[in-house]
């Protein structure tokens, strides 16, 4: 990864919230000492990148393989907008191919409005979406997941657009009331 200065550090501090539980121990010390290295390891230095990108010039290039890993990022530094306009890049690129990635993702990474849509999709879309290999993926990693599939689908609740969303997940707005 390359070097990031103090400067930059200090400038990237004043403008992500902290976490709680966060402690800084210490003071920046200005450019007359070596420059100060942070090792990252909770995202790959794309992901981090494009984090930086969006939070200096408000934009940033998102794309399907990406997107759940900057939705990670975004939520683990709290930036709540980037989170949302991944979870809407999701949403509008799902097919019947990828929905049920999707799905395990969003479900994987705690992205419970994606969850729902992704879910609302797959029961829409349940024939075709079965016979892919990224649903046995999901059957063969998360059996409580197909679970939840099964029920809904039994239940009669399959629907296009999202109109029984409130149905479909408890009267909550929340799927895993049903683990």
């Amino acid at each position: 990864m390359p070097q990031i200065y103090s400067k930059l550090l200090l400038h990237l501090v004043h403008k992500l919230p902290l976490r709680k539980g966060c402690i800084i121990v210490g003071g920046f010390k200005e450019s007359t000492e070596s420059p100060l290295k942070i090792k990252i390891d909770s995202c790959r230095l794309e992901i981090f990148l494009a984090l930086l990108e969006y939070l200096y010039a408000d934009r940033v290039t998102v794309n399907l393989e990406i997107a759940m890993e900057l939705f990670q990022t975004a939520d683990l530094f709290g930036v709540v907008r980037l989170k949302l306009i991944c979870s809407r890049y999701m949403r509008q690129k799902m097919t019947v191919e990828n929905d049920a990635v999707i799905f395990l993702e969003a479900d994987t990474f705690n992205a419970q409005f994606l969850l729902e849509q992704a879910l609302l999709f797959l029961l829409s879309y349940f024939e075709g979406v079965c016979r892919t290999e990224a649903f046995e993926e999901v059957a063969r990693s998360n059996v409580e997941l197909v679970l939840i599939i099964l029920q809904k689908r039994e239940g009669g609740m399959q629907t296009k657009g999202g109109k029984n969303l409130e149905r479909l997940c408890g009267g909550e707005g929340t799927l895993h009331t049903f683990c």
